[in-house]
């Protein structure tokens, strides 16, 4: 079923849902009006003969009922009635009764007025308190039976009853072997209150989340509204915070917000959940045209970027998958999390050095792959600060003997990922990415066969080399939380929206480009601190403390230079740079570079660095 039938079935079902609830409880107040006339009068049943007293009687039913919908009485709600309830029953049976006493002074009788008036508010009272507890009797009789079958089972509160939220309801209902019994939704929505999505009520709005969760004794909630907005999100989760419950949300992914949901789609939430926006609609049919049927090589696959391009990469059925990388354990765990997601793929799990020109060489002679994913590389810039030759030989020299390799073999597409520190770089790990991207420009005005990209971005949530786990470990440690710098600044992306448009801008590259990822504002790492202790719950008790820029390290990024234009292309979140290659020897002086190199002392290594990388500035 559609996620577009499922909507129109949920809102079917509230319509329906509602308005027989609404004339079933008109004729509790209908007969109870009856029978106390009925009572008071001794049985007079002649009395009732009056057609005008008759007709009066159903006006009265229905002003009385039209009084239950101000105070939330109409939709039905009975499983779960409380003190509140009762409350509210009393009120608006009290306000109809002025109605009714009127109806029975001028059509019905004057002798009885008083014992008609004082039977008809205890029986209405009385039938319609009654029928909720019967109901929420029945209702917890029922939950002691499935929790008996189901004691794993943990109370589930679902906060959106959209799209995403029926359709995580439904995948849940439908699969006995989850963890999680949905017993309640929250939603701001009007017309969704009071309603039942597969016999799951509609609670009340999501500023009533704390009592919704005390109410229905809740475990864990969900926040299945892809695409609200970030004041929406930190709300919310500040409301959950206060309830004391564990939380996780629905991403706002292209399929989430399609409607395809189901329980593997649910995951912690980060500080992007509140700081970013939603991630960026790929082309699945320009991928799938770049990719299906092909070889594709993807060094530095250990890594947290190159990892999820491989991910990515497998759901484009490649004709062959080749992951490399130096380091073993993390190609492992990649390895069989590929397979098992994918089992009829072929994948090549390789260990190797790009460095080695020789093993590097026979690795794409033997595999011959039409498309390489270039993302190995040093990144810890104040690492790199320290290892400048280790730096320069792995992302440099890597990066050209991988590139020579790509020429000599007619690779027929290369995709460099490059970062945000290599404009107008101050660190080490910047001016060698920066090399990188001149050098496979400057190969691509040379070999025209091969169609060699870079592409730029900032920060990804998520990655080893994040601030979000270093900021997750010292909160879970009670803290503090450092911070380099009260202002700095940094862009962020999930790693899933940053190596999607890698794969899209690796599609629609021509050849010689640098394209560069839209990161949305940066975010001020201060903020970014902020929003990750609100997500523990723990303001009070977590500080924030500062320890200055470390070696390299710039206030804040950016994404081009002045004199790098940034141009648009077809698709919203990458642009594009069209450069020119001014130093037309680089490639020479690289080779001499990295032949010299174990040579040289650090301030000969940062010089040469300075003639290669243009507006790189040393920060020491």
């Amino acid at each position: 079923m559609s996620a577009i039938n499922i909507n129109k079935l949920t809102k079917t079902i509230f319509t329906e849902r509602v308005k027989i609830v609404f004339v079933f409880q008109l004729l509790i107040i209908f007969s109870a009006q009856i029978f106390s006339i009925i009572l008071a009068t001794n049985f007079q049943i002649e009395i009732l003969s009056n057609k005008t007293a008759i007709f009066s009687l159903l006006i009265v039913s229905m002003i009385r009922g039209a009084l239950l919908i101000p105070y939330k009485l109409h939709h039905g709600l009975w499983r779960y009635t409380n003190p509140t309830d009762i409350k509210r029953i009393v009120q608006s049976t009290t306000l109809g009764s002025i109605s009714y006493l009127f109806v029975i002074y001028f059509f019905i009788s004057q002798k009885y007025i008083y014992s008609i008036f004082i039977i008809d508010f205890i029986l209405i009272i009385s039938s319609l308190t009654s029928i909720r507890f019967i109901s929420r009797l029945i209702r917890e009789r029922k939950s002691a039976n499935l929790n008996k079958s189901n004691i794993k089972q943990k109370n589930l509160l679902i906060i959106g009853a959209g799209i995403a939220g029926t359709n995580l309801c439904q995948n849940i209902k439908e699969n006995q072997n989850i963890d999680y019994l949905p017993v309640a939704f929250a939603d701001d929505d009007e017309e969704k209150l009071g309603a039942h999505i597969f016999d799951i009520p509609v609670a009340g709005k999501t500023e009533e989340i704390p009592s919704i969760v005390e109410r229905f004794k809740v475990e864990t909630a969900v926040y299945a509204i892809p695409s609200a907005n970030p004041k929406q999100k930190s709300r919310v989760i500040h409301l959950l915070n206060k309830s004391g419950v564990k939380f996780k949300i629905l991403p706002g992914t292209p399929d989430v917000l399609a409607g395809n949901v189901n329980m593997s789609n649910i995951r912690k939430i980060n500080p992007l959940d509140i700081l970013g926006r939603p991630a960026a609609e790929l082309n699945d049919e320009v991928l799938n045209d770049f990719i299906k049927g092909k070889c594709v090589l993807i060094t530095g696959a250990g890594g947290s970027v190159g990892s999820d391009l491989a991910r990515q990469t497998s759901n484009y059925n490649p004709k062959k998958l080749v992951i490399l990388d130096q380091i073993e354990n993390p190609l492992l765990f990649l390895e069989s999390e590929i397979k098992s997601h994918f089992p009829k793929i072929n994948l090549i799990t390789l260990i190797a050095d790009i460095t080695d020109k020789i093993s590097t060489n026979k690795i794409i002679a033997k595999h011959q792959p039409d498309i390489i994913l270039h993302a190995a590389a040093h990144k810890h810039v104040p690492f790199m600060e320290s290892n400048p030759s280790k730096a320069i030989k792995n992302n440099v020299g890597g990066t050209l003997t991988i590139a020579l390799s790509a020429i000599e073999h007619k690779v027929n597409k290369f995709v460099l990922v490059s970062t945000d520190k290599a404009a107008n770089p101050s660190s080490i790990m910047g001016a060698t990415k920066r090399i990188g991207e001149l050098l496979i420009g400057a190969l691509q005005e040379i070999h025209s066969e091969t169609k060699f990209v870079s592409v730029r971005f900032g920060n990804v949530f998520g990655s080893n080399a994040s601030v979000v786990p270093i900021f997750e470990k010292q909160i879970e440690t009670g803290g503090p939380i450092t911070v380099t710098h009260p202002e700095a600044t940094r862009y962020f992306m999930s790693i899933q929206e940053a190596t999607g448009l890698i794969l899209q801008a690796g599609a629609i590259g021509k050849g010689g480009e640098i394209f560069v990822l839209d990161m949305g504002e940066p975010i001020n790492i201060v903020d970014l601190a902020k929003t990750m202790i609100s997500i523990y719950g723990l303001e009070s008790e977590i500080d924030i403390t500062f320890m200055g820029l470390r070696p390299g390290e710039k206030l804040h990024e950016i994404l081009n230079t002045e004199s790098e234009t940034l141009q648009k292309t077809d698709y919203s979140r990458i642009l594009m740079i069209e450069t020119i290659n001014n130093n037309s020897d680089i490639i020479n002086q690289t080779e001499k570079l990295l032949e010299q190199i174990d040579d040289m002392t650090e301030k000969q290594i940062t010089d040469k660095l300075v003639n290669l990388a243009p507006n790189y500035t040393p920060s020491n």
